[in-house]
């Protein structure tokens, strides 16, 4: 199967092993599954009150039905699992599935999105769950819309290593240019969904969490500032289907930035939705600011981006020299 993943000619498929060769097809031909999340309610029969939101995650095209022991794993790392969830064991099995098709993450990180989310508060212990997170630390791993809504949901985790992990993963990611900050805000919109008010028990992403970790990776420089400030702007102009209860505390940290940065709010409508409570005041007074269009730190911010930029393409750089003198 790995010679035939390879490109070898004349294998014979072993139709005891469908998973394995389904997913040695697909490595052959490039070719990555298709992905899509979406939440849903499920309601018991057994108690009219008991019904519970959550991430599901679904890909096309659906694997095998029957999925054997060797075949499993490698299937799960490049397509997943079409039935009960995917199932991993500790934190050596998830690692384990993460060294199967490095070059292609997509699948396995979406499996970490759907395992976060469903344990944002912490609900049980699933100590593994922090690989997920310590992958996207690499700087050669692509933040796409799987691999951003599995840094923005890390953000909101209430595990003290997890959301230490998410902290230094933008950090860095905002320090070598992969993130800039309105893609990150719209990622972290659909954690905000409609259903968790239509459900008596939802896991959902607090405000008062993205607060704490946004604000801390703010101080970090000036560039780490504007790019904070401009995913808050991204995520409240989403719109996102349905508002935080707890959103002034997230208010709070952008009208900080606002004003550290001597700008005004791009578009104040966004904020219509935030006047009861306690974001009522905060989202008045970033309404009534006035500022210019350009940030007080845009020339800091620019310069550090800049040599972040060229940091990493200096990394590259080596990296390829010392490639070529080991051939």
């Amino acid at each position: 199967a790995a010679r035939h993943a390879l490109g070898e000619v004349g294998e014979k498929p072993d139709a005891k092993h469908p998973a394995l060769w389904v997913a040695a097809e697909r490595a052959r031909n490039g070719e990555s599954a298709g992905i899509r999340f979406h939440w849903k309610k499920t309601t018991s029969s057994a108690a009219k009150d008991s019904s519970w939101g959550t991430l599901e995650l679904a890909f096309t095209p659906a694997p095998p039905k029957r999925l054997d022991a060797d075949g499993y794993p490698v299937l799960l790392a490049m397509e997943g699992h079409a039935g009960n969830g995917a199932q991993f064991g500790g934190e050596e099995h998830v690692r384990a599935m993460a060294s199967i098709y490095p070059s292609d993450r997509r699948t396995l990180l979406a499996h970490g999105v759907e395992r976060i989310a469903g344990n944002v508060s912490w609900a049980s212990a699933a100590w593994e769950n922090h690989v997920f997170i310590e992958l996207l630390l690499d700087p050669d791993v692509p933040l796409d819309d799987v691999a951003l809504r599995l840094l923005a949901i890390a953000l909101n985790t209430k595990e003290a290593r997890e959301n230490a992990l998410a902290t230094d993963v933008l950090i860095a990611a905002i320090a070598d240019g992969r993130v800039v900050g309105p893609e990150l805000g719209a990622a972290m919109a659909t954690f905000w969904d409609p259903l968790h008010d239509e459900v008596k028990w939802s896991q959902r992403a607090t405000s008062a969490r993205w607060a704490k970790t946004l604000g801390a990776v703010a101080e970090t420089s000036a560039l780490h500032a504007e790019v904070v400030r401009r995913t808050i702007e991204s995520l409240f102009g989403a719109p996102p289907g349905a508002t935080s209860p707890d959103a002034h505390a997230l208010l709070q940290v952008w009208l900080d930035l606002a004003v550290d940065a001597g700008v005004s709010v791009p578009d104040p409508t966004v904020l219509a939705p935030y006047g009861s409570g306690k974001a009522k005041k905060i989202a008045a007074q970033l309404v009534a600011l006035e500022g210019t269009k350009k940030s007080a730190h845009a020339d800091e911010a620019h310069a550090l981006a800049v040599e972040g930029r060229r940091t990493r393409a200096r990394r590259h750089t080596r990296w390829r020299a010392g490639s070529t003198r080991g051939a």
